[in-house]
C-alpha cells in the first residue's frame, strides 16, 4: 500500500439537492463549561473501552491527562505539520468567520501550540475495520450488527448523534466526541489509537467540526468561474478530517482514512507524532487525543483534579480507574482509591464557583472537603451496614407509575415499618434504601423488569447537606441536592433503570430530565418513564418529606386574613390568628369513600365497610374543581396527565393505561379491577393548592 501524509480535507458537495445543516452539538457540552465537559467523555470512553483481561483480573483502567504549554508549547512553524494551512483556509471562507470564535481559530495559527493530551490504558483501542463507513441498517443480519457494534474506529470518526446499541455503555448518544474538539481554541483533535487486535496495528486520524463553507480560488482547484462571468464556488461540508486522503481526488469517492503502521513512511510518521507531543504510550493498546491550544480552564491541573473527582468519584474510589494528571512533564496529582480522600483535603474547593456553564447549572465541584469526605465515609460503611438500618420499599404495581406515596405499601404494618424508618435516621446512623422500580418497554413482546435504585442517607446539618446522583459510577452533576441530609443515590451498571435514566440524559449527561424526547410518550419507548424520572429526581425529597413525624408540621401566629363584622355601634375588625390550614372533611359516595379531595397535592379513595366491590371493575375521573361550571367540561391535559400523577394501590389493580379527556365530561380517567373487599388507590402529583374533582363509578358488566 502506498504511503500518503495526512492532510485537513472536506468532503466536497457535488450532489445538488443536500440540506445545508451545521452541528449544534456543542452547546450541550457548552452548558457543563470547561473543564467539567472534558472530565466526563473521554474517561467514560475509557471505561467502555476496558480490554477484558483487565476487566477479569480487576485490573483498573487509567487515564493520563498531560498538559503542556509556555516553554514547553511546540513552536508554530513546527505545529503546521499536523494543524497547518490547508484547515486554516477552510476556517477562513466560513461566511461568519469575523465573529469571535472563529477569530479566535485563526489567531491560533499565529501562535505556538500549547496542548493536551488524553491517554487511556488497560483498554483496547479503536478496533474495528478501518475500511467500514456504513452503520447499522434495517435487515442487517445479526452476525453483521454485532461486528458493525464492535466497531469502535467506526463509531469514533464516521458516526455522528448516533451510537451503538450497546445498552452498558455509558454513552448514549454518540456525540461525547465533541468534548474533544470544544476543548480546543482551534476547535479539533488528533487521535492515534494502538489496538489490541485489529490491522493495522497503529491509526492516526484527525477531526474537526466546523460549518458548511465555500471556497472560490480556481487557480487552486477550488471552484471556477463561467464564462459569462459567474462565481461558482467548490461547496464543503462541516466535518473535516486529518486523513490520507487529499484534495483533488474524485469527491464522488471522498473516503478519508488513517494513516497506520502497514508501511514504513505510516510507521515513522506515528513514531514522529508520538515522540513530537510527549505521549505516554509505547506499545500498550489503547487512545491517545492531542487537543490543541486547549481552551482557558483546561491547562489548570487543580481544576482538572476537582472536576475529575466531581465526576468519577464512585468509579475511582471503587478501584475501576486511576487518573494521573501531568503539567509540563512533572505529575501534580495522581488520583487512585487509597489517594482520593488525601487529594481531595489537599485541593482549594472554595475557589469553585456555584453554577457553571452557558447555562448555570449547578458545579458538580462547588462541594467542601467535608462534604466531600461524608460522602465516602457512606461508601466505605456501605458495604457493613446492619440489618436494621436496610429497607427494602415494594414496587409500583405492574400497570402503575413508581411513587413515594406509601413505600411499603405491601408491608403487613406499613406505619411501624415508617416508624423503624423514621428512627434509624433520627439517630444519625446511615441508612440504606433499596428502592424497586418495575421498568416497562412499550416493545411488544418485552417483559417488565424490575429496577432498583440505591440511596444512602444520613441526617446532616443544612450547611454540610448534598446530594450526589451516579449512573454506571458516573455523577449526573445538574440535580439539586436536598436539605437535611447527605445522600448518594446510585442506579447500578446493569440494572434495568439505568436504561430508563440513559435515555433521560442529555449528550453531555448533565441531568435527568423528565421532559427528554426518548422517554416522553410520544416516544413510544417506556411506560412511566417521566414519572420514573421523576421518582428518582425527588427521591431524597421525598423520603425526607414523609419521615416527618405529624408533630413537626408548624403553625405560626401569623396575620392570615382580617374580617369586619357588623356591630349595634359601627364595625367590628378582627383579626384571625394561628390558624391551622383545615383538613377536608371526609366524603362518601355510593361506592366508597374519599378521605379527601386534596391533600399536599393528593387525593385517597377506599372502600366502604359496608360495600364489597372485590371482581368488580371500576373508573375514577379526576379533573381539578372550578369556581363556575362542570370540573370535567373545564379539564385541560395541560391541567395534568397520566405523566404527572404517580399512583399507588392494594387490593385494586389497574386495568390498562389512563385515558385523558374520553368525553366533553370526563377529565382524566382511570380504571381498576378491585381485588379484595379492603382497598385503596393513592394519587399524587396534583398542584397542591387545588382541589380536585372526583367522580368513581362501577363499570357495568364488570
Amino acid at each position: 500500500m502506498e504511503h500518503r501524509d495526512p492532510e485537513w480535507t472536506f468532503r466536497e458537495i457535488i450532489q445538488q439537492g443536500d440540506k445545508a445543516s451545521n452541528p449544534q452539538s456543542s452547546r450541550e457540552f457548552d452548558r457543563a463549561g470547561h473543564p467539567h465537559a472534558e472530565a466526563g467523555d473521554p474517561p467514560a470512553n475509557a471505561l467502555d473501552a476496558i480490554s477484558e483481561e483487565a476487566k477479569e483480573s480487576g485490573t483498573p483502567v487509567e487515564v493520563v491527562l498531560s498538559i503542556w504549554d509556555d516553554e514547553f508549547s511546540i513552536p508554530k512553524e513546527e505545529a503546521s505539520k499536523y494543524f497547518g494551512p490547508e484547515l486554516k483556509k477552510h476556517i477562513r471562507h466560513i461566511r461568519d468567520s469575523n465573529d469571535e470564535t472563529f477569530l479566535d481559530m485563526l489567531k491560533t495559527f499565529e501562535e505556538d501550540m500549547s496542548f493536551l493530551t488524553i491517554e487511556d490504558f488497560n483498554t483496547v483501542g479503536l478496533e474495528g475495520d478501518i475500511g467500514t463507513f456504513r452503520t447499522p441498517y434495517h435487515g442487517i443480519s445479526e452476525a453483521k450488527l454485532k461486528e458493525l457494534n464492535a466497531n469502535r474506529f467506526l463509531w469514533f470518526f464516521r458516526a455522528q448523534n448516533a451510537t451503538t446499541d450497546d445498552q452498558e455503555r455509558r454513552g448514549s448518544w454518540g456525540e461525547g466526541k465533541f468534548t474533544l474538539e470544544n476543548a480546543s481554541r482551534l476547535g479539533a483533535q488528533i487521535t492515534w489509537s494502538r489496538r489490541l487486535k485489529s490491522k493495522p496495528k497503529n491509526v492516526l486520524m484527525g477531526q474537526t467540526t466546523l460549518r458548511r463553507h465555500a471556497i472560490h480560488h480556481p487557480s487552486e482547484g477550488y471552484g471556477k468561474t463561467e464564462n459569462n462571468g459567474d462565481v461558482v464556488p467548490a461547496d464543503f461540508d462541516s466535518f473535516g478530517y486529518f486523513s490520507t486522503t487529499k484534495f483533488g481526488d474524485d469527491p464522488a469517492d471522498y473516503a478519508p482514512l488513517p494513516v497506520n503502521d502497514s508501511t514504513s513512511e505510516g510507521a515513522e510518521f506515528i513514531a514522529e507524532f508520538r515522540e513530537k507531543f510527549s505521549l505516554v504510550r509505547g506499545d500498550e493498546p489503547g487512545t491517545s487525543i492531542i487537543i490543541p491550544h486547549p481552551k482557558e480552564g483546561v491547562t489548570n491541573p487543580d481544576s482538572l483534579a476537582r472536576a475529575i473527582i466531581a465526576r468519577w468519584l464512585i468509579t475511582i474510589y471503587s478501584g475501576d480507574m486511576i487518573v494521573r494528571i501531568r503539567k509540563n512533564g512533572d505529575e501534580i496529582w495522581e488520583i487512585t482509591k487509597d489517594t482520593v480522600r488525601d487529594v481531595i483535603t489537599k485541593l482549594n474547593w472554595s475557589v469553585e464557583p456555584p453554577k457553571v456553564g452557558t447555562q448555570n447549572g449547578q458545579n458538580p465541584s462547588n462541594r467542601t472537603v467535608e462534604q466531600w469526605t461524608f460522602l465516602l465515609d457512606m461508601l466505605d460503611e456501605s458495604a457493613s451496614i446492619p440489618d436494621e438500618r436496610k429497607f427494602v420499599t415494594d414496587p409500583a404495581m405492574s400497570n402503575a407509575a413508581p411513587n413515594w406515596v406509601n413505600p411499603f405499601w405491601s408491608v403487613d404494618d406499613t406505619e411501624q415499618e415508617m416508624k423503624r424508618l423514621r428512627e434509624s435516621f433520627d439517630s444519625g446512623g446511615m441508612i440504606r434504601i433499596d428502592a424497586r422500580v418495575n421498568v416497562r418497554s412499550r416493545k411488544d413482546g418485552v417483559e417488565p423488569e424490575e429496577g432498583r435504585l440505591l440511596i444512602l442517607m444520613r441526617k446532616s446539618e443544612e450547611e454540610t447537606a448534598t446530594t450526589l446522583f451516579a449512573r454506571h459510577g458516573m455523577t449526573i452533576p445538574f440535580m439539586d441536592s436536598a436539605k437535611g441530609a447527605v445522600a448518594l443515590v446510585i442506579a447500578k451498571d446493569d440494572d434495568p433503570l439505568s436504561k430508563i435514566l440513559r435515555h433521560a440524559e442529555g449528550p453531555a449527561h448533565l441531568e435527568w430530565n423528565r421532559g427528554a424526547e426518548r422517554i416522553s410518550v410520544k416516544a413510544g419507548m417506556w411506560h412511566h418513564g417521566q414519572t420514573t424520572v421523576d421518582f428518582v429526581r425527588n427521591s431524597v425529597k421525598s423520603l425526607l418529606e414523609i419521615m416527618k413525624p405529624d408533630d413537626e408540621v408548624e403553625t405560626h401566629e401569623l396575620s392570615l386574613f382580617r374580617i369586619t363584622l357588623p356591630s349595634s355601634s359601627g364595625t367590628i375588625e378582627r383579626e384571625i390568628t394561628g390558624v391551622e390550614e383545615p383538613e377536608f372533611p371526609e366524603g362518601t359516595t355510593d361506592l366508597c369513600q374519599i378521605p379527601s379531595k386534596n391533600s399536599s397535592g393528593r387525593v385517597r379513595v377506599r372502600s366502604k365497610t359496608d360495600l364489597d366491590l372485590s371482581k368488580k371493575s371500576i373508573s375514577i375521573n379526576l379533573a381539578y374543581q372550578t369556581s363556575k361550571g362542570s370540573a370535567w367540561n373545564k379539564y385541560r391535559i395541560s391541567d395534568f396527565d397520566d405523566s404527572d400523577i404517580s399512583v399507588s394501590s392494594t387490593g385494586a389493580t389497574m386495568v390498562g393505561a389512563p385515558v385523558a379527556k374520553p368525553s366533553n365530561n370526563d377529565g382524566l380517567v382511570y380504571t381498576f379491577k378491585v381485588d379484595s373487599s379492603e382497598w385503596k388507590i393513592d394519587f399524587h402529583g396534583f398542584d397542591k393548592i387545588r382541589d380536585v374533582a372526583v367522580d368513581v363509578t362501577q363499570i357495568k358488566g364488570a
